[in-house]
């Protein structure tokens, strides 16, 4: 499975996450409930392209972005976590839809987020 890039945007903030979520589609949502830690921004952009990128195992991620791994699935999502580290979790709950893969959900995603503003694009 090659990257896939989700445009997505902030949704809420709470006291150590910037939440974030792909704009409501007839389909489905492709992303949500997407909480990333503060500590991952030097400013939280209110909108961000985010990248997910497969990988095939631990020993394998790359060393930009964050690496998650599936957690668990519901019917219509893989869900996705960082490993918890002495600061806590960089990504918690990033809820991908099954749509975006092609086939079964990979095990694990590098995410990077890129802010951008929708009117310069």
């Amino acid at each position: 499975m090659d990257a896939i890039t989700i445009d997505a945007r902030r949704k809420n903030s709470t006291k150590n996450f910037a939440v974030f979520e792909s704009p409501d589609e007839l389909t489905g949502q492709a992303l949500t409930g997407t909480y990333v830690s503060l500590d991952e921004f030097d400013e939280v952009p209110d909108f961000a392209h985010v990248s997910l990128t497969p990988f095939a195992d631990a020993d394998d991620s790359p060393e930009d972005g964050i690496n998650t791994r599936l957690a668990r699935e519901t019917k219509n999502y893989a869900v996705y976590e960082s490993p918890d580290t002495l600061q806590g979790q960089a990504i918690s709950g990033m809820y991908v839809s099954h749509d975006e893969f092609d086939g079964d959900s990979p095990e694990f995603l590098n995410v990077s987020l890129e802010g951008f503003t929708p009117d310069e694009e």
